[in-house]
């Protein structure tokens, strides 16, 4: 497959095509209804020596296509499920894709799910999955992670583990327990995150409700913990809003989707992606925009943001960046082996959603960004466009990329045209 540079004009994306991310343009967060795909620039995509997986091809699979989106010339979108306020999703060894619909509102309004934890399963590879309950009774789960034996998820209160076994898709009686305690703030936020590093170590978020306004010498905030062996220790202080955790499938790589301050873009607050390494780091929240950058409110140096953890990727504030993930070496070029992010969009724009899309970029040998994020899949939005709201990518290992769209209450799963089943 080569997906070339063509037409890309037509589709009123020759201006945005690349992109920094700290300059979005809303260009970008839209196509026409009548084209379903479009090429982005630079591409010169290709399969490589190893060419593509063999097998039945899954553009043949009857699961249901999304008229109006736009993805990339050379892929394909499909519905897989109908899922209300699906907000984190975790792969089981399996393939089987876990996924949380709370019952609590979140901040934007998505909720109002079984307060569950569900299997969606695929048993006859049709491409549209079976769905069951594996977990219930927990209003306020938000993130989940499939690791070590265990399903990891997060309550408001706490972050709990429950065993797994390869195919388990019904939590075990009495086996659930308690394996962190969040600090207890009353600004704290509900929405936190979880993922497991590829040793084994757990990784826990929690994020604060406060603004830039509240700078002192060591202001609350939040903050990302590891978790191992039944201990725990602050790994990232100075946060917002680390609601979404991804650490990569095969290195120590972990990295923090991190919200700005909503009330910052007359003074230039930015969103990031924040590597968490081992050694503690502090983002510098509320008192710095980000490394050598104070907020208005740092007055006379209050808080010194010279040493402070720069992001490996920056975005536009109120583009909100949820959730992330790297492509597994399956796809062709560009995208083998780049990393993915769903931009929640603008809660404050109007129409609403505005820069809601599924970008991507280059990454290194260690999977950190490298040069512009690109868009990848556009026609978010209110007021009936096909896709609404994403919250969620995650890569399967055959080479499918799953999104769950909380506003819409589906989950997609993206191919390239001649993908073939593993």
């Amino acid at each position: 497959m080569m997906l070339r540079a063509r037409n890309s004009a037509r589709w009123g994306l020759a201006s945005c095509a690349v992109f920094t991310v700290t300059s979005l343009l809303s260009a970008c967060t839209a196509a026409p209804a009548n084209a379903p795909s479009y090429d982005i620039v630079p591409v010169d995509a290709a399969w490589g020596e190893g060419g593509a997986p063999m097998g039945a091809p899954w553009s043949e699979s009857p699961a249901p296509t999304v008229q109006g989106a736009a993805v990339a010339r050379g892929f394909f979108l499909r519905r897989y499920a109908t899922v209300v306020s699906p907000r984190s999703m975790s792969l089981a060894p399996n393939g089987d894709v876990f996924v949380t619909s709370p019952a609590r509102m979140a901040p934007g309004g998505e909720g109002g799910g079984p307060g569950a934890i569900l299997v969606l399963s695929d048993d006859d590879r049709d491409g549209v999955a079976e769905i069951h309950t594996f977990a219930e009774g927990v209003a306020d789960v938000h993130a989940v992670a499939v690791r070590n034996g265990y399903v990891y998820f997060t309550s408001d209160a706490a972050l709990f583990r429950t065993p797994y076994a390869m195919g388990m898709r019904r939590e075990a009686n009495g086996m659930r327990e308690r394996v962190f305690a969040y600090p207890a703030n009353v600004d704290a936020r509900w929405t936190h995150g979880v993922d497991v590093r590829a040793d084994g170590t757990v990784i826990t978020s929690r994020g604060v409700w406060g603004t830039s306004r509240e700078c002192g010498p060591r202001p609350e905030a939040g903050e990302i913990y590891r978790v191992d062996s039944m201990t725990s220790s602050r790994v990232v202080q100075g946060l917002r809003n680390p609601l979404y955790i991804r650490c990569h499938r095969s290195n120590p790589l972990c990295i923090a989707a991190e919200l700005g301050d909503d009330r910052g873009p007359t003074w230039g607050a930015l969103e990031k992606l924040i590597a968490i390494e081992e050694n503690t780091q502090d983002v510098g929240f509320p008192c710095c925009i980000t490394q050598s950058r104070a907020t208005p409110y740092n007055g006379g140096n209050v808080f010194d943001c010279s040493s402070v953890t720069a992001g490996v990727a920056t975005f536009t504030l109120q583009l909100t960046p949820f959730g992330l993930d790297w492509e597994p070496g399956v796809w062709p070029g560009p995208f083998n082996n780049g990393i993915f992010v769903a931009l929640h969009g603008s809660f404050y724009s109007n129409p609403r959603w505005e820069g809601a899309s599924v970008v991507f970029a280059t990454t290194d040998a260690a999977g950190k960004p490298t040069g512009a994020f690109m868009p990848f899949l556009l026609g978010f939005g209110p007021g009936g466009s096909p896709l609404e709201r994403p919250a969620d990518v995650l890569f399967s290992n055959d080479g499918r990329l799953f999104v769950a769209d909380d506003r819409a209450g589906a989950v997609y799963w993206i191919a390239p045209d001649d993908l073939r089943r593993r």
